[in-house]
């Protein structure tokens, strides 16, 4: 049995050892900030001995950014496995309740978690907030962390006005290398409950990043929402949003320019190029587009006054959508179509879309593509005002056309329509069949429409498909 002063020495190590496993950063010793007063500065100090890491001295006059900064290099040091491997600070830093300034970047390594509690923080800089990124060729580079709960105020105070360049978080590298290094990267990233607003770009997603997600919060007011840009390398591999809201901002809700793969579920993205200083309900630009979009909605919410709201402009770009609603809420407006292609070879999948709008819409699709291999799905979906046509446009384009149901406009549920039907846009046509030819003297049919034999396998009956050219039916 162990003597009593021996445990009493093995609980105090055990206990500093567990308090040294997080860095916090004490709150500010007054009252909580509001819109009316400024935000303050912080600055890391040492503690007292009480095990609680770091806190802030108010008058220092230093920013939050360079606390949190100083405040990580506090946390351990993980021991490592390779000689010549770099060692990592990892662990917990917490930002106690408050509003507070901020002119230098957080960089937050992958193995440590920023925990907000609420804080806002107002950004002063004139780059990025948070940079969420480390080396990753080491041991621990490639442990999960996060930042949850936190409030980025960047400079803009309304739509359009002040953003210069500043983003509010950067996921990975940054592609010109003036915030952290191009060859950082993020890895397994879970971020919670974070608000960004006022910014040029709300996030961005940077080099060497892949697998990581965000969960509920809101990117709101910002130039644009997200955005991958055509520069980033070694990256591309997942971004998943869950119940995320992409509200409001000026430009476009998400910007897709290198097919990164995002996948939201739940959420929105409403209201695209609102007018400065009228914060919400307005807005006619697009949620989504990028000359490379690959992007899979599951149950997403798409709303604004007019369209078109989806653009898709690059080559080989793919949009899913599966469930959820798009919906033009202007009266009147002026959009024709709710999504609109350009480019080559480009994918879309509609599963179930509820398509709404307060004003006529001409058709779902405004089909300007290019190319021999674009792919045309549409299932369970329905235009359910003023009967919009299903797509329009430079359909010689589409390869792959799908089985379509549930939408009057192709006919009979469950047709098949093939790439050379390029009539399948064009109102009344059907597929029927019968035992034998089509019966003489049935009257002239709709161009495009197709009929099939159901008794081909008797030579007596002639052809098995038969196609209706001119107003004639002709055997194929």
């Amino acid at each position: 049995m162990l003597k009593y002063s021996t445990l009493v020495k093995q609980l105090a190590v055990s206990a500093l050892l567990c308090a040294s496993l997080q860095a916090q950063v004490p709150a500010y010793r007054g009252t909580p900030g509001n819109g009316s007063e400024p935000a303050r500065s912080a600055a890391v100090t040492p503690t007292n001995g009480s095990g609680s890491g770091v806190e802030v001295a108010a008058d220092s006059g230093t920013d939050l950014g360079a606390q949190v900064n100083a405040a990580i290099l506090k946390l351990p040091l993980m021991p490592v496995h390779t000689s010549g491997e770099r060692v990592q600070h990892c662990g917990v830093i917490r930002i106690p309740p408050g509003k507070y300034s901020s002119s230098t970047t957080m960089i937050k390594p992958n193995c440590v978690t920023i925990e907000g509690n609420g804080a806002q923080i107002v950004y002063l800089g004139k780059t990025m907030a948070i940079a969420e990124a480390g080396f990753l060729s080491d041991s621990y580079a490639n442990v999960t962390g996060g930042i949850n709960n936190l409030w980025l105020q960047g400079p803009g105070n309304h739509l359009g006005a002040g953003f210069g360049d500043t983003t509010g978080l950067l996921i990975g590298g940054d592609p010109s290398g003036v915030v952290v290094p191009s060859d950082y990267g993020a890895y397994a990233q879970s971020n919670q409950n974070l608000h960004i607003e006022g910014f040029h770009t709300g996030i961005m997603l940077g080099g060497f990043s892949s697998l990581n997600s965000q969960m509920g919060g809101e990117i709101s007011n910002n130039y644009q929402g997200i955005w991958a840009p055509n520069n980033t390398v070694g990256a591309g591999e997942q971004f998943d949003l869950y119940a995320v809201v992409i509200n409001n901002n000026y430009q476009t809700g998400i910007v897709n320019d290198i097919g990164y793969e995002i996948k939201q579920y739940g959420g929105s993205i409403d209201y695209t190029g609102g007018v400065p200083g009228q914060p919400f309900y307005a807005g006619n630009k697009f949620a989504l587009s990028g000359t490379n979009v690959a992007y899979e909605g599951h149950g997403v919410h798409f709303e604004q006054d007019s369209g078109p709201i989806i653009n898709m402009v690059g080559n080989s770009s793919i949009l899913s959508l599966f469930g959820g609603t798009v919906y033009e809420s202007a009266r009147p407006g002026s959009s024709k179509a709710f999504l609109q292609v350009f480019g080559l070879n480009n994918t879309i999948i509609l599963e179930g879309v509820d398509f709404q709008a307060e004003h006529p819409m001409a058709e779902l699709i405004d089909w300007n593509g290019t190319g021999t291999a674009g792919s045309l799905t549409i299932h369970g979906s329905a235009g359910n005002y003023a009967h919009a046509t299903p797509v329009v446009g430079n359909t010689k384009g589409i390869s792959a056309w799908d089985v379509v149901e549930g939408d009057t406009h192709f006919g009979a549920n469950g047709v098949i329509s093939q790439s050379t039907a390029t009539g399948i846009v064009q109102g009344g046509l059907t597929w029927t069949n019968g035992s034998g030819p089509p019966p003489p003297g049935a009257g002239v049919c709709v161009t495009g429409s197709l009929y099939s034999n159901l008794s081909s396998g008797d030579s007596l009956y002639g052809k098995s498909l038969y196609v209706c050219e001119n107003k004639k039916w002709v055997a194929k």
